[in-house]
């Protein structure tokens, strides 16, 4: 059950509209930030997961907003150096959402930067990708241990991969600590 969102924004003409889908058999509208529901989270403190999207197109930061309102305060970037030096003046982030292919700094560049720097925030990252990947590209991803959201977007499958990731992380970072 494909559906578009179209945004006004500052993209080309020429781009492709953002594309979400909904599982078939999943109810397909998202809840209000604070709205009831039994959704698992991870701990974070007792609020919402903090996350931070970097991508270089707002709408994609605005649809990820919608899709993980109940479950994320998301700080987000279209420009990576900014992004990057948030993360180095110390602040927190559960997970990072980056996407892998922008034209001045790719994801992989802000992994191993992060990687180099903090490795603790290298852990958090997931990826943002299109299917049509080059062969190196897809390779390069495959063998990181973060996990890659495709576009376009599935919304029962971004949660799925932002939950599970912002756990494993935890669970990770509780097991270093010991």
């Amino acid at each position: 059950m494909p559906f578009t969102f179209r945004t006004r924004s500052s993209v080309p003409s020429n781009a492709h509209p953002l594309h979400a889908e909904a599982s078939p058999n999943r109810r397909s509208s998202i809840p209000p930030p604070g709205a009831g529901g039994a959704r698992a989270r991870p701990d974070t403190s007792g609020g919402l997961i903090r996350a931070l999207v970097i991508d270089e197109e707002r709408h994609v930061i605005g649809v990820l907003r919608m899709l993980l309102a109940d479950t994320c305060r998301i700080d987000g970037f279209t420009d990576p150096a900014k992004a990057l030096a948030k993360l180095e003046r110390g602040n927190p982030y559960d997970i990072i959402l980056c996407d892998v292919q922008m034209q001045k700094v790719t994801g992989l560049d802000v992994y191993h930067r992060l990687q180099a720097s903090r490795p603790n925030d290298a852990e958090r990252v997931v990826f943002l990708s299109r299917r049509d990947l080059s062969p190196p590209l897809r390779a390069a991803l495959t063998a990181l241990p973060n996990p890659v959201i495709e576009k376009p977007f599935v919304m029962d499958e971004v949660r799925r991969v932002v939950m599970t990731h912002c756990r494993r992380t935890a669970a990770s970072a509780d097991e270093k600590v010991v």
